[in-house]
């Protein structure tokens, strides 16, 4: 509460304890004050923040969608594969899926791998 200033955090105890809300309750707020040479350098890194965030969201958003027909079509090419093995074509489904799983699972043994914890489990 010390961020919030004096006379505001006494006003939140108060409008808390007259409400009964605990001020647990209550969301934290930050605030960002730049430093001394912030100024400068905040027009030169904003954009690159910006294209960062931009691509997270296409990431998270746009990437998916634009990938099911990928997907779909790597279950089709493995629809021979699951019909060798007796499965349900239904199954086929699963092979990219586990596919991405075991790719991710290398990627992750690498990196235990570099930072020396190569049998961590």
């Amino acid at each position: 509460l010390a961020s919030v200033g004096r006379v505001s955090a006494a006003l939140l105890i108060a409008l808390a304890a007259a409400g009964g809300v605990a001020l647990a309750a209550w969301p934290v707020v930050r605030v960002v004050v730049p430093a001394h040479n912030e100024v400068e350098v905040l027009p030169a890194t904003l954009p690159a923040l910006l294209a960062l965030a931009v691509l997270g969201l296409a990431l998270l958003f746009v990437l998916p969608p634009a990938l099911v027909p990928l997907g779909i079509a790597a279950a089709a090419v493995a629809l021979p594969s699951g019909r060798f093995f007796g499965l349900a074509p239904g199954w086929a489904l699963a092979f990219p899926l586990a596919g991405a799983l075991y790719g991710g699972m290398t990627l992750d043994s690498g990196r235990r791998h570099l930072l020396g914890r190569r049998r961590a489990w």
